[in-house]
């Protein structure tokens, strides 16, 4: 650890990069979730049950991508041995490989992806125990008064939605920017400003191209499109402390409901709701000895796959003649890695509970 400003040691971090590693540590995780406005032995240890099932889910979606399969390490073995889970790559990409201890996960890979893995650990904890309040708040919060969790996790929740409303406007307008500048290149060849930035910004990640030569001769947009990626960074890390607050918050109290309510009145939607129950859920991992397990027969997601409308439109660009068959391959692949690590689909997967079956039709099944 560091000196701090006056001289005592700083505050360790939770999430560490570099060489190539990624160091996620468990006690700094835990410091701060002591020092959360959500105050007590009990719901500390609930929001840090919930902090450590999200940064591991976040992994299991990122190293799947690379491996090709839906499953990864759900945790450390009974003996309390490292897990190791490791990734061959997308399309014989780099190796990717992730380990948990009791003491923290370690994760192993390209630079550029761990950077963006540290970015949004770092925000999903500063949002969901929040680092990210004014100081007056968090004094505020402390004190007997408010001491109710269900107030805290209110003002987490606001707090996280307002955040991620001025990150979405900031990401608007550097779209707007750089759709202004694309535009006479994307009409020469047919396609709309829109479709060429979702491939722009792809063909810009993976190092410039064909297309980045087409649209951005001079590479006026590369540092829009690094800025695009590191608020798409952390707006992905704010979808994932929101289902975390959220989960905390249904164990603190708080009905779906009302969840619900507050989601729609803070504008970000209720799909931070579903991945809440499902992430409350695997945290708690109390389930009973005749839970029937169905993930060996559940069909595998595809997982290295680039979005369909940027595979549309690479496919029209090369039917054309303006994109070689080589260049349009690499540029899916990143397009795909992306996808990977900010994309908005489920992170948590309940799985079914029930004796025999009989839950799977609950609420419509006879009571006698």
């Amino acid at each position: 650890m560091s000196e701090s400003y006056f001289g005592s040691p700083a505050e360790k971090e939770v999430a560490t990069a570099g060489n190539g590693e990624l160091w996620l540590d468990k006690a700094a995780l835990a410091s701060r979730v002591k020092k959360s406005p959500v105050q007590g032995q009990e719901a500390e240890g609930i929001t840090l049950r919930h902090l450590i099932e999200a940064i591991r889910a976040l992994l299991r979606r990122i190293v799947s991508f690379f491996t090709g399969r839906p499953e990864a390490a759900s945790g450390p073995s009974a003996e309390g041995q490292s897990d190791p889970i490791k990734g061959g790559g997308y399309d014989a990409g780099p190796p990717l490989m992730a380990t948990e201890s009791p003491e923290g996960f370690q994760v192993k890979g390209p630079q550029e992806i761990l950077d963006r893995v540290q970015t949004m650990v770092s925000g999903l904890v500063e949002s969901a125990t929040g680092q990210n309040l004014s100081a007056s708040l968090r004094a505020a919060l402390s004190t007997p008064e408010l001491g109710d969790p269900k107030i805290a996790l209110r003002v987490l929740l606001q707090s996280n939605c307002d955040l991620d409303r001025q990150m979405n406007g900031v990401v608007s307008d550097l779209e707007s920017r750089i759709l202004v500048h694309i535009s006479p290149a994307a009409a020469r060849l047919d396609i709309s400003a829109e479709d060429a930035l979702a491939v722009l910004a792809s063909d810009i990640r993976r190092g410039g191209g064909t297309l980045a030569r087409e649209f951005d001769p001079q590479g006026e947009m590369t540092p829009y499109v690094v800025e695009l990626d590191r608020l798409d960074s952390a707006l992905a890390a704010q979808r994932r402390a929101r289902e975390q607050i959220c989960a905390t918050a249904l164990e603190a109290g708080y009905s779906e409901a009302e969840l619900a309510g507050l989601l729609d009145k803070y504008g970000v939607g209720q799909d931070a709701l579903r991945n809440a129950l499902a992430l409350k859920h695997q945290a708690t991992k109390e389930l009973p000895d005749n839970v029937v397990e169905l993930k060996p027969f559940r069909p595998l997601r595809p997982v290295s796959e680039p979005p369909a409308a940027v595979q549309d439109v690479l496919s029209k660009l090369e039917a054309a003649g303006h994109l070689p068959p080589a260049e349009k391959a690499g540029i899916e692949r990143v397009a795909a890695q992306h996808a990977a690590l900010v994309g908005n689909d489920d992170l948590f997967e309940m799985e079914m509970q029930a004796d025999d079956l009989s839950g799977f039709g609950k609420g419509s099944r006879p009571t006698t």
